[in-house]
């Protein structure tokens, strides 16, 4: 049986004020499953049907990520194949072409680019509206991906690399010493030592005058 939910939400715009109640009907979320995808917008503090009705007013979004710890809201633009559904503990997840509610200016939603549907209180008719893409003017340096996170952004970065961009590596802050220059695998480092220093850091020093006296012995 499908579910049936009912929203009444408000708005204030150019100082008027509408109120609507919709029929929101279909759908379900799967438990403990979260979708790692490109995240348009999250909100906090948010019911996991009201995190349905927010995708629905977003253009471009077609699927949600709801944790139920926090009442955080991921609106996503899920692309398949690439996008991978995986097992994580305290998420939900659903896909908006399941669920539908009452026609209404906003819905089937008329709004295009990076905006979200809004009804006019004078005259019922749909508002399209801005919203910002935190990621939309972010850069995340060695092939990192940025995320629209709750109240900002972050860099997924790849392996071995670190950062508010991604733009540092394990050899970034030049742990080799003595003039040793630094390589990197993943999240580890080694140093190739020069003019008889050794060591994992090339902190030692070995003379020439070791390796004579190791032979006369």
């Amino acid at each position: 049986m499908g579910k049936i939910l009912i929203i009444c939400f408000c708005f204030f715009f150019a100082h008027l004020y509408t109120c609507s109640c919709h029929l929101i009907t279909g759908g379900s979320f799967q438990n403990h499953n979260h979708m790692d995808t490109y995240v348009m917008i999250s909100y906090k503090n948010i019911g996991p049907k009201m995190c349905v009705k927010e995708c629905m007013s977003h253009n471009g979004c077609n699927s949600v990520n709801f944790r139920t710890e926090t009442l955080v809201c991921e609106s996503l633009t899920v692309s398949y194949p690439g996008d991978q559904l995986s097992n994580v503990s305290g998420y939900s997840f659903t896909e908006i072409n399941r669920w539908t509610q009452d026609k209404s200016a906003c819905w089937p939603n008329p709004c295009g680019g990076r905006t979200r549907c809004v009804t006019a209180a004078y005259n019922n008719q749909p508002i399209c509206l801005r919203y910002d893409d935190p990621c939309h003017n972010v850069t995340c340096d060695n092939d990192g991906v940025c995320r629209n996170d709750n109240g900002g952004y972050r860099c997924d970065c790849e392996d071995g690399f670190y950062g508010p961009h991604c733009e540092y590596t394990p050899c970034s802050t030049n742990p080799c010493n003595n003039g040793g220059s630094c390589t990197y695998t993943g999240s580890s480092f080694s140093c190739n030592c020069t003019n008889g220093h050794y060591g994992s850091k090339c902190q030692n020093y070995r003379s020439s005058c070791f390796w004579c006296k190791k032979k006369k012995k």
